[in-house]
């Protein structure tokens, strides 16, 4: 009979291989580890750098808005100064009703120019700023749904 020597060393080689496929193993799985770590860091320094560009676009489009407001405010005082005005001529030309009716004919005519001059431009000002407005609200809402896609993607927590 031939001595088991080399069955014996085979299991000693064997114990080897053993410990070399943990090793691997443990390498492989630190190696993966470590690599969905970098790109976890990658994806939230991308998202932190997409929502502080949302908080700016937000923050631009209440400025805007502000503006508007503002400018809405003063346009809103000038007509009512105008109206005003108008009333005072009004009512001078029913105390004066003969006395220089052709100036106020033509002082009135200015202003009602003036008055829809500006109520024009009141409309194109509104219409601007509405438009902005909705665009503004338009790119926010896509990337609100971007991000909400992104956060809600299985194959994205699957991979991290």
């Amino acid at each position: 009979m031939v001595p088991l020597i080399g069955v014996r060393i085979l299991n000693q080689n064997e114990k080897y291989t053993t410990m070399e496929l943990i090793y691997f193993i443990l390498g492989f799985l630190f190696t993966v580890t470590g690599y969905g770590i970098v790109l976890l860091t990658k994806t939230k320094s991308s998202h932190t750098a997409l929502l502080k560009e949302l908080h700016s676009y937000r923050d631009l489009s209440f400025q805007q808005f502000d503006r508007s407001v503002a400018k809405h405010s003063k346009l809103e005082k000038d007509m009512r100064e105008i109206s005003e005005y108008y009333m005072g001529v009004q009512k001078q030309m029913e105390d004066d009703a003969y006395e220089g009716n052709t100036k106020l004919n033509e002082r009135i005519t200015e202003l009602a120019g003036l008055f829809n001059e500006q109520g024009n431009r009141n409309k194109r000002l509104f219409d601007m700023a509405d438009k902005q407005l909705r665009q503004q609200q338009i790119e926010i809402q896509q990337a609100a749904n971007t991000l909400k896609k992104i956060v809600d993607d299985p194959t994205t927590l699957a991979r991290y």
